[in-house]
């Protein structure tokens, strides 16, 4: 939002009426300059996500009509904040087959912004707080999209400044030809911000934790495989819930049989459950749709591994360890693998080059009592259970009672 202050400042210019000269226009430069670059940098990061090519397909006609529509959906959501979601998707990918307001939408934007510039000839103020608002809005109406949703509430915040110093404007204004009309106007204010501070607070509740958002996206637009990702994931992972996780995680890859983290998510939850099988299907198409995927190839890695496939999971682990060095998780993923395939030595050269990297990497430590036991340097794994005990570390029992019980060197 910081680029779009271009925008304002040249709004500013023009309320007070600076006239257009070169210190003017170098003045401008010296902020133009780093938010291109900036720019570039924000579109670059976007499109290497897959963003932008998920979203590419509409045609510029269907450009014109999402960019408009958010636009008046950005006004009207500022005045009447009902329906409000943590995410909108797109409407359809399918080339002009956007429902018929996105259509509509560009012919009130050009009638709107008629009677903007028509109104220049008497005041200065309804171009000047159309300007802030556009011009801080623009970069994020979704010509270029910037994220997987269509639309995205936040981006209102600053926007909203040029639209509430209008509606301030014209109650002082209103007050001012008329005193009478005060303390109606006042009161009206009053309740319209009590109504807008008790829907605040009611929208609270829906960002109490990802199970309670996720179901009010999914109430809204039960098809969005984000929303039924991010749900599917929270069960899982937080709740612990594997047949809830499952059973939207198979709903998100229904509904978008392209998208790579539910296939990975969804692996995660096959390995859980022992169904390796399973799993190592989904990593594979997870990594198919985005080669290159770190976390798919790791969960692969551990689900060979889990099947005894231990050449293939050493493969995926000494690629990953080759492309990203300064991963502590995949260094202590190879340090396990490697004392299951009893070398105790390389397993524990990784296990600490993990510890390097992340000293509060928990598995890690675990995973280096087990290799100070392999290698029958049994003070060293007591001493290395101990510190785990401290630190909370979970470490099987049965485990746990070997090692104390071994002999002291």
């Amino acid at each position: 939002m910081a680029v779009t202050f271009v925008g304002v400042a040249i709004m500013i210019d023009y309320w007070y009426s600076r006239k257009v000269d070169l210190r003017l226009i170098i003045e401008k430069l010296l902020f133009v300059i780093p938010s291109i670059i900036i720019g570039i940098v924000q579109v670059k990061s976007v499109d290497a996500s897959g963003t932008i090519a998920k979203s590419g397909l509409h045609t510029f006609y269907d450009k014109i009509g999402i960019t408009c529509h958010n636009l008046l959906q950005y006004i009207w959501k500022l005045i009447v904040p009902i329906n409000l979601s943590n995410f909108y998707p797109y409407p359809s990918l399918l080339p002009g087959q956007l429902p018929t307001d996105f259509y509509i939408a560009p012919a009130i934007v050009a009638v709107l912004a008629g009677l903007v510039i028509w109104s220049m000839k008497q005041t200065k103020i309804f171009f000047f707080c159309s300007g802030i608002f556009v011009a801080t809005i623009v970069l994020v109406l979704q010509y270029v999209p910037v994220g997987p949703t269509m639309f995205s509430e936040r981006y209102s915040l600053v926007p909203s400044i040029g639209l509430c110093f209008l509606i301030a404007y014209g109650i002082n204004f209103l007050i001012t030809k008329n005193n009478a009309l005060k303390i109606p106007l006042l009161a009206l204010i009053g309740i319209y911000s009590a109504v807008l501070a008790y829907a605040t607070a009611q929208r609270c509740e829906v960002w109490q934790n990802s199970l309670t958002l996720w179901n009010n996206c999914i109430e809204q637009f039960p098809t969005v495989s984000t929303a039924l990702n991010n749900r599917g994931k929270y069960y899982g992972q937080t709740l612990n819930d594997l047949v809830s996780a499952e059973r939207d995680l198979n709903a998100s890859i229904k509904y978008d049989p392209n998208y790579e983290l539910a296939y990975s998510n969804r692996g995660i939850v096959y390995s859980i459950q022992g169904k390796f099988d399973l799993a190592l299907a989904d990593f594979n198409m997870a990594v198919k749709l985005k080669p290159d995927y770190r976390e798919a190839m790791h969960n692969r890695a551990i689900a060979l591994a889990q099947m005894k496939r231990f050449d293939e999971s050493m493969k995926d682990l000494d690629y990953l360890i080759s492309k990203w060095p300064n991963t502590s998780e995949n260094y202590q993923t190879r340090g396990m693998t490697l004392l299951q395939l009893n070398k105790p030595q390389e397993g524990l050269n990784d296990l600490n080059k993990a510890i390097q990297i992340n000293p509060e990497l928990a598995s890690a430590y675990t995973g280096r009592v087990q290799a100070y036991f392999q290698l029958g340097r049994y003070n060293d794994a007591k001493r290395e259970l101990q510190f785990c005990q401290q630190i909370g570390a979970q470490i099987n029992p049965e485990f746990a009672k070997q090692v104390m019980n071994a002999p002291n060197q």
